[in-house]
């Protein structure tokens, strides 16, 4: 896993997820879900691509006290892919 963008990921790092649970859905969706739900409605960084692998993948998690950030560095590492943000806030998995 590749991070790039630090000071934007330092963002996700502080956006907290209390509580959450997610059946049977594929990495991608997941991803857009995250950002939909927690980090689109703070509008700091945005949701730029994901990779068309990570809808090969489907799992169910429960989330207990953990950040944004935690949960796409664990589906970075499930699926081999980087977590890049670009100089316009875009967070792009590839």
């Amino acid at each position: 896993m590749v991070i790039q963008g630090r000071s934007m990921l330092q963002v996700l790092m502080r956006i907290p997820i209390s509580n959450a649970a997610y059946a049977n859905q594929t990495l991608k969706a997941l991803i857009q879900s995250l950002f939909s739900t927690h980090v689109d409605p703070l509008k700091q960084v945005t949701l730029g691509t994901i990779s068309d692998s990570l809808e090969t993948v489907a799992i169910s998690i429960s989330l207990l006290d953990t950040t944004v950030y935690d949960v796409l560095s664990m589906i970075a590492k499930l699926s081999g892919t980087n977590i890049v943000v670009t100089p316009s806030r875009s967070v792009n998995v590839l």
